[in-house]
């Protein structure tokens, strides 16, 4: 059947191959061409011919599947008849309440429903899929040569690229319509060697093929989602997802195999206490990429080390798996297992914990929660996205309203056990190196949390580091004092590049 151009277009701006612009400039194109629109976008190679039999099906109401997004439930597998399924290149999906799933290379021959209708015994509700990949996956179920001699063109898979990063030493992968795939090696950002240009139908399968059909949703819907991802026997990435000019890309970062010590990252000494605490609120701050899933992983595996006790994660995503040691912990995905942090904050409440960590305290609620949380008797870790000490304190307080201010003041006055920044800076071996700001409750910063004084906390944090305390900026001087550091790179990363000028020269 034909389809308008423009129809056809919008369809596959929806399904997130296709940007809007190119769209336009295709359109454009398409009379002086002397070829279908169809035709066009797959010869220039804008999408694949996955996605426009998607929109030819949905066009007569036939809903499409793609097997690569699509597994198979074991109680429908093979269920054809092999004869039928190699004569009709049919292949069933799943079994309901309706009758059987099937996808078809042709779901309007009446006569090939007929026949397997009689095969299976119950009515079926024809699909379509590619011809070549039924014809594959035939080939995969009852053996022996493809069935109409037509086999799936070899396309790289999600899994091949990963393991390529890892065996590059790469640290994560990036997907996006019109490069190539990008790793990250030693902090530059690299293409891989001998892959050509994605387009939008390469950069969906390749990430939606890794979810199941309520991420797909989801993310279709929002145009964001943040999974993980793992290769059995090799590692696991988190996955963050993304919609940019209408169309899918994604970066997965490595999340080591091993959950790493104290002494691995870096973290001050004073850090290593935190895990000892046994109820009130203990913050690691940073930028995205900082590291500080990491570290909040490294805090609660000592606690699960060391204490026989419950501990709650809520996490978007789970990143490091714990195992059972002393204390009992489970693991909440947002998204998966609980609707928002909120939402998991509320009911941990109910669920008997001692700890309770939080990936991200992003919104008032979620602070709210915590907060009281910290002051009834639960120990609290949670993090947020700051980049100084004084700027976390400001943005909590500031989220609320008002005239509950002064409330969240004494709060964290109250509660408050530690507060760590963090950035992972280049070290001159080609590794990276953690610089740490560490807020810590003395009875002066206690003091000057309670009546809001910011400007004597932020005096008090530099003058602190006989109690254990450090800025950014004096944390950078000692990596370079160490010889960790360059010192040029330190400046980079320097909140004040006067103040660490000074405090290099001996200040």
């Amino acid at each position: 059947m034909r389809i308008s151009s423009r129809r056809l277009g919008e369809f596959l701006v929806a399904r997130r191959v296709l940007s809007r612009d190119t769209l336009e400039e295709m359109l454009a194109r398409e009379p002086s061409g002397g070829l279908s629109f169809s035709d066009l976008l797959v010869r220039e190679g804008v999408v694949g011919e996955v996605d426009i039999t998607a929109a030819l099906a949905s066009e007569v109401g036939v809903d499409f599947i793609d097997l690569t997004e699509r597994s198979i439930l074991p109680d429908a597998w093979a269920a054809v008849p092999e004869d039928l399924a190699r004569a009709h290149l049919a292949v069933a999906l799943e079994r309901t309440a309706e009758g059987v799933l099937v996808a078809l290379a042709d779901p309007s021959d009446d006569v090939a429903i007929a026949e397997i209708e009689t095969g299976l015994g119950v009515p079926v509700l024809p699909a379509v899929a590619m011809r070549a990949d039924l014809s594959a996956l035939i080939g995969q179920m009852y053996g022996g040569p493809a069935p109409d001699g037509e086999a799936a063109a070899p396309r790289v898979t999600l899994d091949e690229l990963l393991l390529r990063v890892l065996a590059e030493g790469g640290s994560d992968l990036h997907l996006t319509v019109g490069s190539a795939p990008a790793m990250r090696v030693q902090g530059e950002l690299r293409r891989i060697e001998g892959m050509a240009p994605l387009n939008g139908s390469d950069v969906r399968r390749l990430v939606l093929a890794t979810w199941t059909r309520q991420q797909r949703e989801r993310f279709l819907a929002s145009g964001e989602l943040s999974s993980s991802h793992a290769i059995p026997g090799h590692g696991r990435f988190r996955v963050s997802a993304f919609v940019q000019r209408d169309s899918v890309a994604a970066v997965l970062r490595l999340v080591p195999a091993a959950i790493p010590t104290f002494d691995e990252l870096g973290l001050p000494e004073v850090v290593r206490s935190w895990s000892g605490f046994r109820r009130g609120l203990v913050l690691v701050c940073g930028q995205h990429a900082s590291g500080t899933s990491t570290t909040l992983a490294a805090l609660v595996d000592d606690i699960n080390r060391t204490r026989a006790c419950h501990i709650l994660t809520i996490e978007r995503p789970i990143e490091f798996l714990h195992r059972h040691a002393m204390a009992i912990v489970n693991q909440r995905e947002v998204g998966e297992d609980t609707e928002s942090v909120e939402s998991g904050l509320a009911h941990a409440l109910r669920q008997d914990p001692d700890v309770i960590v939080a990936g991200e305290l992003s919104d008032v609620a979620s602070l709210r929660i915590a907060l009281r949380a910290a002051e009834t008797g639960y120990l609290v870790i949670g993090s947020l996205r700051t980049t100084g000490a004084i700027q976390t304190i400001e943005r909590v307080v500031d989220v609320f309203p008002v005239d509950q201010q002064q409330q969240v003041r004494v709060q964290l006055a109250t509660t408050l056990r530690g507060l760590l920044v963090q950035q992972l800076v280049p070290a001159v071996d080609a590794t990276l190196a953690l610089a740490a700001e560490v807020l810590l409750p003395t009875t002066t910063v206690t003091e000057h949390l309670r009546s809001g004084d910011m400007a004597n906390l932020s005096k008090a944090l530099v003058g602190g580091i006989s109690s254990g305390m450090s800025t950014m900026d004096q944390s950078l001087a000692a990596l370079v004092g160490k010889g960790v550091v360059d010192q040029e790179v330190a400046l980079d990363h320097a909140v004040e590049p006067a103040e660490l000028r000074y405090l290099l020269s001996g200040g």
